[in-house]
């Protein structure tokens, strides 16, 4: 892949990579996953993981409050095995006020079946978030993390495939459901993921399938460790 940066953390999500696709349905079978796919899912795994940051706004250089606005996304491999066999901790705060989190979450990555090469990645949520706040810095916390801790977020899969130097990944609205004020309405996110930055659209339909309205992109720059 172009433009890779190696990380310290390579060879950890290397191993997770690893262990995922030895633990995949059908592995050292004749359905096992195609060398392609593979190939795909080791690259992914390590773009995927890393600390991410919104730019600074050019126009909020004296603005002391805009500037604590920004974000900040952590990706991180964890040892949850009660969980899944590769998981990664999401946290995302505020760039400015690292006591502010605004998201915290599991990420399992899979191959889809049917030997395909797109990636799967099921978001699982906390049901007790403060409990694992911090995880990034603290991963042996989910050495004991147990399936009654967590809670699948189904028909919220981000599909992901390779797209140049890059992935992209996308949510089925058809599927994907979630809170907009007091309505419960469909959600469509799509992601760009390459070597340098992340960049999120999330868009609200109704369900007729009309579209509502649109959250800002976000566009995220990887920042060295």
């Amino acid at each position: 892949m172009a433009d890779r940066r190696r990380t310290p953390h390579s060879a950890v999500l290397r191993a997770c990579f690893v262990l995922l696709v030895a633990c995949l349905p059908g592995h050292a079978t004749a359905s096992q996953p195609s060398r392609r796919a593979v190939a795909d899912l080791a690259d992914f795994v390590e773009l995927v993981a890393g600390r991410f940051e919104t730019p600074p706004d050019p126009a909020a250089a004296q603005d002391e409050d805009r500037r604590r606005e920004g974000l900040r996304r952590v990706v991180v491999p964890v040892k949850a095995g009660f969980v899944g066999d590769a998981v990664f901790y999401l946290q995302e705060s505020l760039a400015g006020d690292a006591r502010r989190v605004l998201a915290q979450q599991l990420l399992l990555f899979a191959l889809a079946p049917g030997g395909t090469t797109l990636i799967v990645e099921t978001p699982v949520a906390f049901k007790e978030p403060l409990r694992w706040r911090d995880g990034d810095r603290k991963p042996e916390l989910f050495r004991g993390i147990l399936p009654q801790d967590v809670r699948p977020q189904a028909g919220c899969e981000v599909f992901w495939r390779r797209a140049g130097d890059g992935f992209e990944g996308a949510t089925d609205a058809s599927r994907c459901r979630g809170s907009r004020g007091d309505a419960v309405v469909r959600i469509e996110r799509r992601y760009l993921l390459r070597a340098t930055e992340l960049r999120v659209r999330t868009v609200y339909y109704d369900e007729a399938g009309k579209s509502l309205a649109a959250d800002p992109d976000v566009h995220y720059v990887r920042r060295s460790p």
